[in-house]
């Protein structure tokens, strides 16, 4: 369920990843699917609301259909999904790292079996690359300003493009755009921490 996940077509990469864990836990053989908002959004690494807005993005698409449940006391649990998802064939075919799945999946047979098991696979950034605007979203929720964003994005685009070797190939690309904005944010912060032997009015105090 996980592979047909990913041959999604037209979804953001953040709602992907999403999308990708809700089938993680979806049980082929009875149907059931129910995990937490809280499981999920540790799983995307991405806050519980920004989970929610993506289901209900991916409801609202027909992809994901939720169902609430309830205890034997009556009281709330959490929501159950129904996955409706279509079979792309075509999606498996080479696509621009644009559009490159954070949880890129390829096939690989296993002699002794026969059997098809799936493996995750990086992939690099490119001129064709883009920072999506649910990523530039991600980044104002965690202080930055939408200049500021935009201006980090440039540059983790300019950075990314020009590295090379093991090291440009990334399995999950929001998550490598999170850990950009988190080091930004730091870098931002020991920047506005004043050293006060460097400033002339601590001297003027201490005369």
């Amino acid at each position: 369920m996980t592979a047909l996940a990913m041959q999604q077509k037209g979804l953001k990469p953040a709602a992907k990843i999403v999308l990708y864990w809700l089938a993680d836990h979806h049980n082929e053989s009875t149907g059931a699917c129910f995990p937490s908002f809280t499981t999920l959004a540790e799983e995307c690494e991405m806050d519980r609301a920004t989970v929610i807005r993506h289901i209900n993005n991916l409801c609202e698409l027909g992809l994901v259909e939720r169902i609430e449940r309830s205890r034997e006391n009556g009281s709330r649990s959490s929501n159950g999904y129904s996955l409706s998802l279509k079979n792309n064939p075509s999606q498996n075919a080479t696509t621009p790292v644009a559009n490159c799945d954070p949880h890129n999946l390829g096939n690989i047979t296993n002699k002794k079996t026969n059997n098809k098991l799936l493996v995750k696979k990086g992939c690099r950034w490119t001129e064709d690359s883009t920072v999506e605007q649910d990523w530039i979203d991600w980044a104002i929720e965690q202080g930055l300003s939408e200049e500021a964003a935009r201006l980090e994005a440039d540059k983790f685009s300019d950075y990314w493009i020009a590295t090379t070797g093991a090291k440009a190939t990334k399995l999950n690309w929001f998550a490598t755009w999170r850990n950009w904005v988190r080091n930004a944010q730091k870098k931002t912060t020991s920047r506005k921490v004043v050293n006060i032997f460097d400033d002339p009015k601590y001297f003027r105090r201490a005369n």
